[in-house]
């Protein structure tokens, strides 16, 4: 009978134990006619100075390597790249393993055999200091964030070309969710679909807040009407925004 129940209990904790050391498993974009000529050759930001030389341009995961970017100040970018190929950057700013819309930071096509992209990215100030993944795709024919038929997205699907991957350290972002914020501001349900509720206190009532998303631009901003405000958010896409509170300069990550 002990025995019995031991083997219950561990059954029970299984998921929460397989949960609890489950690694994040990024997605990747395929290349249907490979990477040969087409492909990121150099790439170089702040700190980080990588050359494909004469390694296999299949291998994409050099996060090893990596650097340190302050939010909101814009840092040189140069990438190098092989025959008629375009450039996307992105970086997985909620370290969910998918790279979404929001989350790059630059792209473009200019035909050239080779091409030499020369650009600034700006970290966006509402992300967290923290480590992120960051991903540089090289692309035949396309600038890999507009809809083509050669490809484009962090995890599209392309005809020639190759991706590497590098981790950025974010470093004069915001500190997180004040959690201390919850005894004078709140939000619900969160996730939510079509519309959050805002509980204030009543200090804050006829105060202004905005809705921004990773990239620091305002999607929707408003006031609090009273003590309970509703806030529409079904003209937003999926996925992460912070809602700040207005004069109380609090704030909360909002999922859609």
């Amino acid at each position: 009978m002990k025995l019995k129940k031991l083997l219950f209990a561990f059954l029970f904790a299984l998921p929460f134990i397989q949960k609890a050391g489950a690694q994040v498993v990024y997605c990747e974009p395929t290349f249907n006619n490979g990477c040969f000529s087409w492909n990121n050759k150099e790439i170089t930001l702040d700190s980080i100075s990588w050359t494909l030389g004469s390694s296999d341009c299949t291998i994409s995961d050099y996060t090893t390597m990596g650097t340190t970017l302050t939010a909101g100040l814009p840092t040189p970018m140069e990438v190098l790249n092989g025959s008629w190929c375009g450039v996307g950057v992105w970086v997985d700013f909620d370290n969910n393993g998918d790279f979404d819309s929001t989350e790059n930071l630059y792209y473009e096509y200019t035909a050239g055999d080779p091409q030499t992209y020369s650009f600034l990215i700006t970290i966006p100030p509402t992300a967290v200091n923290g480590d992120y993944r960051m991903r540089v795709i090289a692309g035949w024919g396309t600038d890999c964030y507009t809809m083509s038929a050669n490809g484009y997205g962090a995890c599209g699907v392309y005809e020639y070309g190759n991706f590497v991957d590098f981790r950025v350290t974010v470093t004069g972002g915001s500190v997180g969710i004040d959690e201390n914020a919850k005894n004078e501001f709140a939000v619900f349900p969160n996730p939510a679909s079509n519309r959050i509720n805002a509980t204030i206190k009543e200090s804050m009532i006829g105060s202004e807040y905005t809705i921004v998303d990773q990239l620091g631009k305002i999607c929707s901003n408003g006031k609090f009407e009273q003590s309970t405000s509703s806030i529409d958010i079904s003209n937003l896409t999926e996925g992460i925004y912070i809602l700040n509170s207005g004069t109380s300069k609090k704030m909360f990550r909002v999922v859609r």
